[in-house]
Parts: C-alpha cells; structure tokens; sequence
C-alpha cells in the first residue's frame, strides 16, 4: 500500500445435507477464527485481481473527487494520525468485489495521509476474512485482527474506516472513542440515535 505501514473440515455431503446450518457454523474451532477460503482460489490470484481494480480506481473520477475533498479537509485541519482502522471491508475471496475498490480508495487515503502523518500500523478486521484473506492482507503489511480487537484500536489519533459497516455498531465505535477521521456509514442513524 506504500509508506512504511502499509506497502505492497468439512462434512461429507451425505452429512451436509442432514447437518443443520447453524451445527455447521457452530462446529468451527475457537482457536481458529479464519476458516478456510472457497476452493481454487490462490494468494496469486487475489493479488493479480487486487491491481486489476487499484488500476481502475486510480484512473477513476471518484479517486479525484476523494483527492479534492480529502485535499481541502488536510488543507483546513491538521489531523495527528498514526494508525488506520478498517473494520467491514469483507472478503477478497467471495466474489463481491467492493472490498477490492475499497481497499483501493484506503491506500489512496493511506498515501495522502502520510505525506503529513506516521502511520505506526493498518488494521484491519472482518467476521468474513478466510485465511486467503488475512495472507494477502499481511502480503501489504497490514495486521488483520479478530473480534474486537479492533476497537480498542480506535483512538482520537485514527483512521477509522468502515464504510459498510452497520450503522449501530459504528455509532457504538464512536460514542467510546473519537477518531481524527471517519469514513463510515450513515450519519444520518449517528445523529438520530446519538449516545446510547
């Protein structure tokens, strides 16, 4: 992602179809928070597709649009920020593939922020990350976290980035702690619902 912080056993199917889903989901082991990524796909492959779509976003008009605002805002305000916080990005491997501009728009942001600040780290944190997901997460020398660590993670000197994450749980996010900046969902549900 550049700059220093960020750069670069299943049932049969006779047993499957008898096995409610909830057993399934219930049977995963503790000490293993990342289940395997859906079969076929390579570290190789989430990279090559990785700079397939940083490729368009950096072409795109949404990259400058975020540039100017973002470029206005650093201009106005002087933000101390040191570490980044992703949190609901989702997966790389499931076939949505809006994690990959998201993560595109987050080294823009990342890139932009570091010619003013020192990012000591990235985190990032997902129930829907799979080991594929968390090895190339840690190929761009980010920390993928479990849940919740990454909110404790989340102080006034951070990039908190959570754009598809619920309205609620983000509010939660914010009524302990006030990051130097927010991307995230709707401020419409924080300013209606405020502090619990």
């Amino acid at each position: 992602m550049g700059g220093s912080a960020v750069s670069k056993e299943m049932p049969s199917q006779s047993q499957s179809k008898v096995m409610p889903r909830y057993v399934k989901l219930a049977s995963k082991c503790p000490s293993d928070p990342f289940p395997k990524a859906p079969r076929g796909i390579t570290l190789e492959q989430i990279k090559k597709d990785y700079d397939r779509y940083r490729e368009h976003w950096r072409r795109s008009k949404c990259r400058y649009d975020l540039l100017n605002i973002l470029g206005q805002i650093l201009a106005t305000r002087h933000f101390k920020v040191t570490n980044c916080v992703c949190m609901g990005l989702g997966s790389f491997t499931n076939g949505v593939y809006t994690s990959m501009w998201q993560l595109a728009m987050i080294q823009t942001i990342l890139n932009l922020l570091q010619e003013n600040c020192k990012l000591d780290a990235v985190y990032f944190q997902d129930p829907q990350f799979n080991k594929m997901d968390k090895a190339f997460l840690t190929y761009l020398n980010a920390t993928v976290l479990e849940q919740p660590e990454a909110e404790a993670k989340v102080t006034s000197r951070t990039f908190l980035f959570a754009p598809r994450l619920e309205p609620r749980a983000l509010s939660s996010i914010l009524n302990r702690s006030s990051p130097a900046l927010c991307i995230g969902t709707s401020s419409k549900y924080i300013l209606d619902h405020g502090k619990s």
